[in-house]
This record gives structure tokens, C-alpha cells and sequence, in this order.
């Protein structure tokens, strides 16, 4: 009988063992990469390998896969951080607005001096301005503007 079996579905440190994170740093590289190939360099079957992204998704631990996309090459060249102190600390009015908005790329509610960070991308300053200006109606707001970007999304696990 193999080490991992139905009941490893149900028990996250057994999905995530060190053949299961093999797999999760593979997937987060190329999303793409057929399961043979995945299971030639972590030792397993094919369907092995598909079993266990299965139940990876089935536990929450994999959420989708995605493309990444480069937003300057869509025309959005400029990529800001947005800080916002909400009236009375309420985020759940910017939160909703922020889910309307497609150039609100990333928001999280957040410990500290403010309240949300959200992250966005851009055609232009005049673009950022005008979500600025009306974010301002949920309280108060400063900008963070990336110039460069170091460390690009690396893989989890």
C-alpha cells in the first residue's frame, strides 16, 4: 500500500509532505508542465501525480491556475500601492468598491497604521488620480508608485 492513501485527502500535512510541495513548487513554475513530467521529477506515476493535485484542489490548497501576465505589455505601465485609513475603520465599503474597480488588482485588510492596502495597475497617473479621488470618500489615501520590480511572485511551499 502506497504511504499515501484516500485519507490523505483530509489531512493537509499529509498532502503537503515533501513530494507534495515537490509538486506545488512545480505547478507554481509552469503551470503547464504535464503530470509525466511532474511525476519524473518527484518519482511518481503520472496518475499519481494527478491524484494528488486532486485532492490539493478538493483541500483548497491549489485555488486555480493562472497565466502570468506582464501589465505593461497591456498597455498598463504603471503599478501602485494604495494605503487607506477608512472612516471609523470600516473596510468593507472600500472593499466593495475596490471589487468594482478592474485596475484593483490585489486588496487586503491590513494591521497598522491603515486599514486596506490594495495594489493596482495602471494606463496613467491621470487613471491613478482619478481612483484616488474616489477612494476618497471612504477616508484617507497615499500612494505607493513601483519603479522597479525585484523579486517577482515566487512559488510557495
Amino acid at each position: 500500500m502506497s504511504t499515501f492513501d484516500s485519507k490523505s485527502a483530509a489531512d493537509p500535512a499529509r498532502l503537503l509532505d515533501s513530494v507534495g510541495r515537490q509538486i506545488l513548487r512545480l505547478l507554481q513554475e509552469d503551470a503547464r508542465l504535464p503530470f509525466s513530467e511532474i511525476g519524473r521529477q518527484v518519482g511518481l506515476t503520472a496518475p499519481a501525480v494527478a491524484e494528488r493535485v486532486k485532492k490539493m484542489e478538493e483541500a483548497g490548497i491549489i485555488t486555480g491556475f493562472h497565466a502570468a501576465v506582464d501589465p505593461a505589455k497591456l498597455g498598463l505601465g504603471l503599478t501602485a500601492y494604495l494605503h487607506v485609513t477608512a472612516h471609523n475603520g470600516r473596510c468593507d465599503p472600500v472593499r466593495v468598491f475596490a471589487e468594482e474597480q478592474p485596475a484593483i488588482t490585489e486588496c487586503y485588510c491590513i494591521a497598522g497604521d491603515r486599514d486596506l492596502l490594495l495594489k493596482g495597475t495602471f494606463e496613467s497617473v491621470e487613471q491613478l488620480q482619478q481612483l484616488v479621488d474616489h477612494l476618497l470618500k471612504y477616508g484617507s489615501v497615499s500612494t505607493t508608485l513601483v519603479l522597479a520590480t525585484y523579486l517577482p511572485r515566487r512559488s510557495l511551499g
